[in-house]
């Protein structure tokens, strides 16, 4: 018998448990309240917002191809949004990575190899030394080549 009576009071405690859950905001099954034009720096749009509890929700594509952004949409992130990259934009950044790389290494051959030499004045230079001046004037030149580039390129529009 106590067996039907705990097993009793188990189901009536499940069956009017409280449930906790989170508020998830759906537009789904929402009313329209109204249709409005849209116009972006003048230039009236194909396509229109919609208005539902007093929030307008308008046409991202649209509105980002108006304004020359980049819009895209992700599953797992949404609607994303981006600045388009332009030519001159993708090759400042090349240049200006090449020209860190170049810096970073011309710095290492000059700490490893020339330094040495330099500090230590009774130490005869040799063909490591030659070479690796060699080698920092080639960069140099290359670097004054990457600059003569991002000046070129700044000019233009």
């Amino acid at each position: 018998m106590r067996k039907y009576i705990i097993g009793a009071l188990f189901g009536f405690a499940l069956s009017f448990s409280v449930g906790a859950h989170a508020e998830v905001i759906n537009m789904i099954g929402k009313v329209v309240d109204g249709v409005v034009d849209v116009t972006v720096n003048g230039n009236k749009l194909n396509s229109q917002a919609i208005t539902i509890d007093g929030t307008s929700y308008l046409p991202v594509r649209d509105i980002g191809n108006v304004l020359g952004l980049k819009v895209d949409y992700d599953t797992a992130t949404g609607v994303i949004v981006n600045t388009p990259s332009t030519d001159k934009q993708d090759k400042i950044k090349e240049l200006g990575e090449k020209s860190r790389e170049i810096f970073e290494e011309r710095k290492k051959i000059n700490d490893t190899i020339i330094l040495p030499y330099e500090i230590d004045n009774g130490k005869p230079k040799d063909d490591d030394y030659y070479g690796a001046k060699k080698k920092i004037d080639e960069m140099t030149t290359e670097l004054n080549d990457i600059y003569n580039k991002l000046q070129e390129i700044s000019k233009q529009k």
